[in-house]
C-alpha cells in the first residue's frame, strides 16, 4: 500500500510537477522564505513537493543552503499532517492512511542523511542558522507528540500503520537534535521532552539496535543523551543501563508513578491491540519493562508497585491477557502467546500476590478466566503458560488464613459454567494444572465451611484489635474512622496497621462493600484455637512448658500441610529467629511482647499463646501471638466442641447423594433439582447451616 502510494506520488511529478517547481523557482522560495511555500501552493502541490524531497536523486539536485528552509517546511507539513491524522482516528483505515501516509514522508525527510548532518553541524547560538531551527522547534516537538499519540490511539482500533516506525522516526529525529553538543544544552532542562523521550522508550521497545523498524534503537540513544547530559552513549545503551538510568533520573520527569503509569498503559494497549505484528514484536519487552518494575524493591514504600496498584493495574492486565489468550486458536501465532501468556500470568502473579489484598482483588477481577482459557485447547497446550497457571494456583492455596480471600473465591467459584468445570478438569493437557485445580478446590470447599463454622459460634464473637489481635477489654476499642468497621486497642496500634497492616490499602475498599478484611482476625483466631484445640483435645497441664507455654501454629506453607507443636516461649523465640536466618521469607511479628503472666484473685496465671505463622505475601510471613482460650466456649461452634470441617463436609455430601441422586461432585459442583434450578455446592452448605442451626452472616 505505501509503495503504491510513494509510485503514484512519483508518477505525478513525471507528469509536469518537476517543470511546475522549476517554474515558480521553488529552491529560491525555499531558500529565502520557506513560509510562502505554505502560502501560494495548495495541499495536493505540497504534498507532492513531500515526495519529490522523498526521491534521493531529486533531493540530491538541492544545494546545502536550502537545507534550513527545507527543514522549516517540513515542520509546517508535519504539524498540519499531524493534526489531520488525529481528526481522522476514527475514520476507515483507507482515509486514515491517506493522511498518516504524508506524515511519515515528511519523517522520511526529517530523519534523511542530508538533514540528519546537518543539524549535526551546526554551531552554536551565534551561528545564524540555529534561529530559525530553536524557531520551528516547538512546531516540530507539538507535531511529533500528535502524531505518535494517534498512531498508538489507531494501533488499539484496527490493524494499521505499524506505529514502530514512527516512534523509531520520532527517535531518529530527536538524535540528530541532541548529538549536537551546541544544540543539546536548550533542551536537557526540558522537563516535558524528558518524560515524552521516556515514554517512547517504555512504549515501544527496550532493545538497543539500530534498526528503527523493529527495535528503535534510536529512541534508546535518545533517552540517554537526554538523561546523561554526555555525548554520544553508543556504548552505553543496554538494557540493564537504560532500565538503571530510568530509575535514577524519573524524578525528572515526573517520578516513578509515571513511569508506572507509562509501562502498565503502554503494556495495556499493546495486549487489547488487533495488531499481530506489533504483539509479536512489542509486547514481550513492554511485559519485561513492566515486570522489572513490578518486581522493584529499590524504594522501601515501592512506590511503583503502588501506582500500578492504584491503576487498578491487576484487573487490566487480566482483561489484557484473556485478550491474548483468545487468539491461542491461531495455530501459527500459538507458540509466540504461550511465551507472552506466560510472561503475562508471572507478572499478574507477582502483583496479585504481593499480599492477600491484592490476591482478593485479582480472583475478584476474573483471575479464574484466565485458567479456563488456557484449558481450552484446540491445536494442543500452551505448555509454558499452563505450566506458571499450575504455580499460581498452588500459591493461592497458601492464603486460606483470610476470611476475605475465601470469600472472594467462593464467589467465583459459583460463577463457573459446567464446561468451565469440565474444562479445568479435562484430559488436554499434561495434567498440570488439572491437579492444582483438585487441590484447590478442596482447601476451598474445607475453608468455606470453616467460615460457616465461624459464622455459627455459640457465644457472640469479641472485638479483637486487628494490630496486635488483643481481645476488647472494657470500653478503650474504638473503630477506624474511615470504615468504621476495623477496631483498634489504641491509638499506636492503627497507626502501626495503617502501614505495616496494610490496611491503609484495605480502607476505601470496605467502605464500598469490596472487602470482608473486617473479619479477617476475628476469623483467623477462631481458626488457629478450633485447630489447636482439635489437634490438643488432651491437653493437660502436665503437657505444657513450666513457663510461657506457646503453641506454634505453622501454616507458611499450605493449608494442607498445617502443624501444631508446644515450645516453651525463649525455645520459640530461638526457633522464629533461626527460620528467619535459614528461609528467604520474611517474617513481620506482631505484638511479641504480650506472653507475660498475670495476677487474677492472687494467683499468678500464665497466660498460653499460639505463635500462628501464615502468608502475607508471596515471600513475607506474619507471625501474631494469640490467646489461646482454654475456655472452650470462646471458638465453640453451634456444633459444640470442635469439629473437623471434613466431618461436616460428609454429611453434607450425604444429604446431596439423597437430594440429587444424578450429582458427581468430582467432576462439578454445580447441581440441578427436578426443575433444572441451577444449584451450587456452596449453596448446600449454606443450607446446611440455615436448616440446622438457623443463622450464619
Amino acid at each position: 500500500m505505501l509503495e503504491e502510494e510513494k509510485e503514484a506520488g512519483i508518477d505525478l511529478m513525471h507528469e509536469g510537477f518537476l517543470e511546475y517547481l522549476d517554474d515558480i523557482n521553488i529552491v529560491e522560495m525555499l531558500r529565502t522564505d520557506p513560509a510562502r511555500v505554505s502560502s501560494e501552493l495548495d495541499l495536493l502541490l505540497r504534498e507532492c513537493l513531500v515526495y519529490a524531497l522523498n526521491d534521493k536523486e531529486i533531493f540530491s539536485t538541492y544545494p546545502d543552503d536550502v537545507l534550513p528552509g527545507i527543514f522549516c517546511f517540513c515542520c509546517g507539513m508535519l504539524r498540519e499532517f499531524a493534526s489531520l491524522s488525529e481528526k481522522a482516528i476514527s475514520e476507515d483505515e483507507e482515509t486514515w492512511i491517506g493522511y498518516m501516509h504524508p506524515s511519515t514522508q515528511v519523517l522520511n525527510i526529517l530523519t534523511s542523511i542530508r538533514i540528519h548532518g546537518y543539524l549535526r553541524q551546526l554551531g552554536s547560538h551565534d551561528d545564524p542558522s540555529v534561529t530559525p531551527i530553536l524557531a520551528h522547534w516547538p512546531e516540530l516537538y507539538l507535531a511529533m507528540k500528535t502524531l505518535h499519540k494517534s498512531s498508538k490511539s489507531r494501533d488499539s482500533q484496527l490493524e494499521s500503520f505499524h506505529p514502530r516506525l514512527i516512534a523509531g522516526q520520532i527517535g531518529d529525529i530527536l538524535v540528530a537534535f541532541l548529538s549536537n553538543d551546541n544544540i543539546r544544552p536548550y533542551f536537557t532542562d526540558d522537563t516535558d521532552l524528558r518524560k515524552f523521550a521516556w515514554r517512547l522508550w517504555l512504549e515501544n521497545g527496550i532493545s538497543t539496535t539500530e534498526d528503527k523498524e523493529i527495535l528503535c534503537g534510536s529512541i534508546a540513544r535518545a533517552v540517554m543523551l537526554l538523561s546523561t547530559k554526555e555525548g554520544d552513549p553508543k556504548s552505553r545503551t543496554s538494557c540493564a543501563m537504560m532500565f538503571t538510568v530510568c530509575m535514577s533520573v524519573c524524578d525528572e520527569f515526573g517520578g516513578k508513578n509515571a513511569v508506572a503509569e507509562i509501562a502498565l498503559m503502554s503494556a495495556y494497549r499493546t495486549m487489547m491491540s488487533n495488531d499481530e505484528m506489533l504483539v509479536r514484536q512489542l509486547l514481550p519487552q513492554q511485559i519485561g519493562v513492566l515486570a522489572s518494575l513490578a518486581d522493584c524493591d529499590v524504594i522501601p514504600e515501592n512506590r511503583i508497585a503502588r501506582r500500578i496498584y492504584e491503576m487498578d493495574g491487576i484487573p487490566k492486565l487480566i482483561e489484557a491477557t484473556l485478550n491474548i489468550l483468545s487468539r491461542a486458536q491461531d495455530a501459527d501465532f500459538r507458540s509466540v502467546l504461550d511465551f507472552i501468556g506466560e510472561a503475562t500470568v508471572t507478572l499478574i502473579e507477582t502483583l496479585a500476590t504481593e499480599n492477600y489484598i491484592q490476591l482478593e482483588v485479582a480472583i475478584r477481577s476474573g483471575l479464574f478466566r484466565i485458567f479456563v482459557a488456557v484449558q481450552t485447547s484446540v491445536n494442543g497446550p500452551l505448555e509454558f503458560t499452563r505450566k506458571t497457571c499450575f504455580r499460581l494456583i498452588e500459591t493461592i492455596s497458601l492464603f486460606f488464613p483470610y476470611y476475605s480471600v475465601i470469600q472472594a473465591l467462593a464467589e467465583q467459584f459459583r460463577e463457573l459454567t459446567e464446561e468451565d468445570e469440565a474444562r479445568m478438569l479435562g484430559e488436554g493437557g499434561d495434567g498440570t494444572i488439572e491437579f492444582a485445580w483438585k487441590g484447590l478446590k478442596r482447601s476451598v470447599i474445607s475453608s468455606y465451611i470453616l467460615t460457616r463454622m465461624f459464622e455459627s459460634c455459640a457465644q457472640p464473637f469479641p472485638k479483637i484489635c486487628n494490630n496486635c489481635t488483643k481481645l476488647e477489654a472494657g470500653h478503650n476499642f474504638f473503630q477506624c474512622p474511615g470504615c468504621a468497621r476495623i477496631p483498634y486497642c489504641s491509638a499506636e496500634c492503627q497507626a502501626t496497621d495503617l502501614k505495616a497492616g496494610r490496611h491503609s490499602e484495605l480502607c476505601q475498599k470496605i467502605i464500598d462493600g469490596k472487602s470482608q478484611a473486617d473479619k479477617n482476625i476475628p476469623f483467623l483466631y477462631f481458626a488457629v484455637n478450633k485447630c489447636v484445640q482439635f489437634t490438643c483435645k488432651d491437653l493437660g497441664q502436665s503437657t505444657l512448658p513450666a513457663k510461657d507455654p506457646i503453641l506454634i501454629w505453622n501454616a507458611t506453607r499450605t493449608r494442607e500441610q498445617v502443624s501444631v507443636s508446644i515450645r516453651p516461649k525463649d525455645i520459640a523465640d530461638s526457633e522464629l529467629h533461626d527460620r528467619r536466618l535459614r528461609n528467604y521469607e520474611s517474617y513481620r511479628v506482631i505484638d511479641g511482647q504480650q506472653i507475660k503472666a498475670a495476677k487474677m484473685n492472687g494467683i499468678i496465671t500464665t497466660y498460653i499463646h499460639i505463635q500462628a505463622m501464615y502468608r502475607e505475601g508471596r515471600e513475607n510471613c506474619v507471625v501474631r501471638y494469640l490467646r489461646f482460650d482454654l475456655d472452650y466456649g470462646r471458638v465453640e461452634t453451634a456444633f459444640g466442641p470442635p469439629m473437623h470441617e471434613l466431618h461436616v463436609l460428609r454429611a453434607i455430601k450425604k444429604d446431596i447423594s439423597i437430594k440429587y441422586p444424578e450429582a458427581d461432585l468430582e467432576k462439578s459442583w454445580i447441581l440441578r433439582n427436578r426443575d433444572g434450578e441451577r444449584i451450587h455446592l456452596f449453596d448446600e452448605v449454606d443450607a446446611y447451616f440455615r436448616d440446622k442451626f438457623g443463622k450464619y452472616s
